[in-house]
């Protein structure tokens, strides 16, 4: 009665090793993109305090420069937005997958404590088969004592 239940075990797992495998994934994307996020944010401040000495300084020559150097900062800005969006999205994609391993591993359990069920079920019935067998074989010899 057991094996019924090992086919279906073996495909739940299969299914949660291949969820665990594709959060793996979707965990190191998002460390990547993290890492990103905080490298762009490490220029953008070092560009931005360097911009910040030089006009202090006075070593700009046109406004042009100026324009120049903002307008990157404004760019960086910008791509550091994208990144944020890519990460909060990222974060929800993990989130997601982390709630379908829940359901996957409970699923899983659910096969697993059938198959457990049936194991114990499977036990008590040959125990009480064997209990009968016994007793009709003490019955038997206790009739033909008894003759």
């Amino acid at each position: 009665m057991t094996k019924k239940y090992s086919s279906v075990l073996k495909v739940r797992k299969w299914k949660e090793d291949g969820i665990l495998n594709e959060m793996g994934n979707l965990n190191r994307v998002l460390a990547m993109d993290k890492e990103r996020l905080t490298n762009l944010k490490d220029v953008i401040n070092e560009q931005s305090r360097t911009m910040t000495d030089v006009l202090k300084e006075g070593n700009i020559s046109t406004l042009h420069e100026v324009g120049l150097y903002s307008n990157y900062l404004v760019h960086l800005s910008s791509e550091v937005k994208k990144q944020e969006r890519l990460v909060a999205k990222r974060e929800k994609d993990v989130e997601c997958k982390r709630q379908e391993l829940g359901d996957a591993a409970k699923d899983r359990k659910v096969v697993e404590t059938l198959q457990d069920k049936a194991f114990k079920a499977d036990l008590r019935e040959r125990a009480r088969k064997e209990q009968r067998e016994v007793e009709d074989v003490s019955s038997s010899r206790h009739k033909g004592q008894g003759r």
